[in-house]
């Protein structure tokens, strides 16, 4: 499944940074399209949750500033508003680290 490889990639220790920022901004292309017209909780969305954890650490590990991680900081916003236990304050203290501008393109659920 290309979910499945674009998460093991992003994961990939040996990822360079360029390469992790190409893969987050597919997966982000991949849950927005899904969420354009939101009636259930799409695929995405879905395959993602149970990886909510490790990105999450992935996440800690980076120190913030390139654009990959603040596009990896969005995608972690829009999932921990899906978490069946989640924080909203999670999805608002990634998302300030993402791009806090650019809310829209997520939709208006969001």
């Amino acid at each position: 499944d290309t979910l499945d490889a674009l998460v093991a990639t992003l994961l990939a220790s040996e990822a360079a940074s360029s390469e992790r920022e190409e893969t987050v901004t597919v997966l982000s292309t991949h849950v927005r399209d899904a969420t354009a017209g939101l009636s259930s909780v799409p695929k995405p969305l879905k395959f993602l949750a149970p990886h909510y954890a490790s990105l999450s650490d992935l996440f800690a590990t980076t120190d913030g500033s390139d654009e990959g991680t603040k596009r990896l900081a969005d995608l972690l916003s829009v999932l921990a508003m899906t978490r069946e236990a989640g924080d909203v304050r999670e999805a608002l203290s990634f998302k300030l680290r993402g791009h806090p501008a650019d809310i829209a393109v997520w939709g208006g659920e969001y």
